[in-house]
Parts: C-alpha cells; structure tokens; sequence
C-alpha cells in the first residue's frame, strides 16, 4: 500500500515537471537574433527571442555550424523541447531558417 502511493506522488511530480500549457514533445517555433555567449573554451550558441528571452541551442553539428556563421542574423527556431539548466532555458533545435527582412 506505501509503495503505490509512493509511486503515485513520484508520478504525479514528475508530470508536473513540465511548465503550465507545455507539452513536452510539442513541436513550437521561436524567432529571434543568433549570438554566441560565454567565454572561449566554453562557448554556446544562442538565440536572443523577439519577446527578449535568451535561449541556449542545442542542435546537431551541421545546424551548430550554420548558425555560427550566422551570428548576428535573425533566423526562426522550431524545436521541441526545452531544458531549465542553471545556464538558463536551452532549447533542442530540429531546424532553422533564415528569416528574410
């Protein structure tokens, strides 16, 4: 009996994880300006929002290269999840495009 209802508050915490009206493999898309932030050795591209925020990107080697380059840019995000580590909210990109002004 203890254990199921330990089972059922661990459940319920860690469904709750997930910030209020995310789901966590929603597909969404953010627009915004590429930056590079830290200190060298320990660089990280980012995206600097249209509402202000700034988002780490964690995405795969070709995209990392690209937006690199293109720092500076304003480019659309889509991605589907969203961490909340101490270095702020990082995002995993599934792509990202150019946007044309």
């Amino acid at each position: 009996m203890g254990t199921r209802i330990l089972a059922l508050i661990a459940a319920l915490f860690f469904a709750t994880c997930a910030p209020p009206g995310e789901s966590v493999n929603q597909v969404r898309v953010l627009a915004g300006t590429i930056y590079v932030t830290g200190n060298e050795p320990f660089t990280r591209l980012a995206l600097q929002a249209v509402d202000g925020r700034a988002y780490i990107l964690k995405c795969e080697k070709d995209v990392e290269v690209m937006l690199d380059r293109s720092q500076g840019k304003k480019f659309t995000i889509r991605f589907s999840v969203i961490e909340y580590l101490a270095e702020g909210p990082v995002i995993t990109v599934l792509s990202a495009k150019p946007v044309k002004e």
